[in-house]
């Protein structure tokens, strides 16, 4: 049971690399889908995407039985005609993936934020990234609800 478990329970350092490369991708605007391609051929982390050239991109699309949209392939090709320097600006911009929630680079931190899962919010986050924390508080509490005693009418 052991081994098909692990099957099922995935290596967090791995997925961590899968969704550094997904992210990756969605950086330079290529959908998830193109992602999955380069993933699904073994480069999935951004080590093993750095070895790749712009010659590598048909055996990329010849192991997945695909032919990418000829807009896709344009920007792939840019990507990877100095992919060394597109990972690099990729790392330098983006903050390190999390896997409570999706890496979106700094320009865009703040403006939202997406649980994996109810719940996942961090513990004392009362708003993060948009996300109200709906408040437990009983009416009548000393933080409770307009109209109710205590409530703190300063706001």
């Amino acid at each position: 049971l052991h081994g098909f478990a692990s099957i099922w329970n995935a290596d967090p350092e791995l997925e961590r690399e899968r969704l550094e490369v997904v992210n990756f991708f969605k950086y330079y605007k290529i959908s998830t889908q193109v992602a999955a391609h380069f993933t699904n051929a073994g480069y999935d982390t951004l080590e093993t995407l750095a070895t790749l050239n712009t010659e590598a991109l048909v055996d990329i699309e010849n192991f997945n039985n695909i032919k990418w949209l000829p807009g896709h392939k344009v920007r792939l090709q840019q990507i990877f005609s100095d992919v060394n320097t597109k990972v690099r600006i990729f790392q330098q911009n983006s903050a390190p993936v999390n896997m409570g929630y999706i890496n979106v680079p700094p320009s865009r931190q703040g403006a939202y934020v997406m649980p994996r899962a109810i719940g996942s919010i961090p513990p004392g986050a009362a708003n993060y990234g948009g996300y109200q924390q709906p408040s437990i508080a009983a009416p009548g509490s000393p933080t409770g609800y307009p109209g109710y005693p205590g409530f703190n009418r300063g706001r």
